[in-house]
């Protein structure tokens, strides 16, 4: 066998060396990334020691390329809308309910609610988005009966008799399956929050001569619809609104609202006079029977989420950008979802 050389003998005590430096520094390594008594200070995490909390910004790091804060909005599309969390956490969600149709200029649909709520969310979880459809308006010169707004508002009469009645608007629903918020029914579970729809004004050129405005978007309830005419047989009476467990009343010949469907109005065949329609929400508002009585709202929902809160359509709410605040929403729904925290 060859004897090793001096450098080789160098080389071998070197190699030892430096590998028990390498080991002995690993160990050290580990100990001190382990060690609880090194400081780390993150209110949102309830990691001990460095390695955890390495651990645990490398993952957010990288499955998720979003900043807390981040929103995304959905405007009136009438369709479909799709929303997929990139990021496992926490997101605030929000909707507000369309207005009803305006029947014959100042009969005003009654403004649309709002609902928020916390939920939490894997990542890659698919929610579904139906922003809620301005009511259609009823005036002498429009032909055919104005329709419900987008997601359940009801049918309105139009111009009969000298009375007029504008269809419901729609509620704005986001749930985890698809499908239009009467479609539901059977898989309440499924829905994390509605905002209920306006029903639809009403409008009498006959009797009183006056306008008549539709009720207003839930709240756990929404409103009543205006009357022009009381007693009389049968007594002129504005649809009712949703409640979270039935749909809107009506008088003696109106019709009541459904689960997320708001009341058509009796007369669309004009063989009686003009009413307003029923606004959409989790149950749709009653329509007015006659003498151009308004519809009722639909009730929001918020059995799907933590910390929630629902707002009247005649009461403040946030406005959409969340910079102010206003009674009612106006015109079309809208929804929401701002990321809070990352889990």
């Amino acid at each position: 066998m060859k004897k090793k050389g001096l450098n080789e003998k160098i080389k071998i005590v070197f190699a030892f060396f430096l590998g028990a430096f390498i080991f002995g520094g690993g160990v050290y390594a580990a100990t001190l990334l382990n060690s609880s008594e090194v400081a780390y200070n993150n209110g949102s995490s309830s990691v001990t020691n460095v390695k955890d909390a390495l651990d645990e910004l490398y993952r957010r790091s990288s499955s998720c390329s979003y900043e807390v804060g981040q929103t995304w909005d959905f405007d009136y599309t009438g369709d479909i809308q799709i929303f997929v969390a990139s990021c496992a956490g926490n997101y605030k969600v929000e909707a507000w309910g369309a207005q009803g149709g305006t029947a014959n200029t100042t009969g005003i649909g009654g403004a649309g609610g709002y609902s928020t709520g916390q939920i939490s969310l894997e990542a890659n979880k698919v929610l579904f988005i139906n922003v809620g459809g301005v009511g259609n308006d009823a005036t002498y010169t429009t032909s055919g009966k104005p329709a419900g707004g987008y997601n359940g508002g009801g049918t309105g009469s139009g111009y009969c008799s000298n009375f007029y009645g504008a269809a419901g608007g729609g509620a704005t629903h986001i749930a985890f399956d698809a499908g239009l918020l009467s479609s539901l029914e059977t898989k309440t579970n499924k829905i994390i929050l509605v905002a209920g729809g306006g029903g639809g004004g009403g409008y009498d050129t006959y009797l009183d001569t006056r306008a008549q405005k539709g009720g207003y978007g839930g709240g756990y309830e929404g409103g009543q619809g205006e009357i022009s005419k009381t007693g009389g047989s049968p007594a002129t009476v504005g649809g009712g609104g949703g409640t979270q467990s039935a749909g809107g009343t009506a008088g003696q010949s109106g019709a009541t609202g459904s689960f997320g469907t708001g009341a058509t109005s009796p007369n669309t065949s004009c063989s009686g006079w003009g009413a307003g329609a029923g606004g959409g929400g989790y149950y749709g508002g009653g329509s007015g029977n006659d003498y151009g009585a308004a519809g009722g709202g639909g009730s929001s929902y918020i059995g799907g989420v933590t910390n929630g809160q629902t707002i009247a359509g005649n009461e403040s709410m946030p406005t959409h950008d969340g910079t102010s605040t206003m009674t009612g929403n106006t015109g079309n729904g809208y929804a929401k979802i701002t990321l809070v925290s990352l889990n």
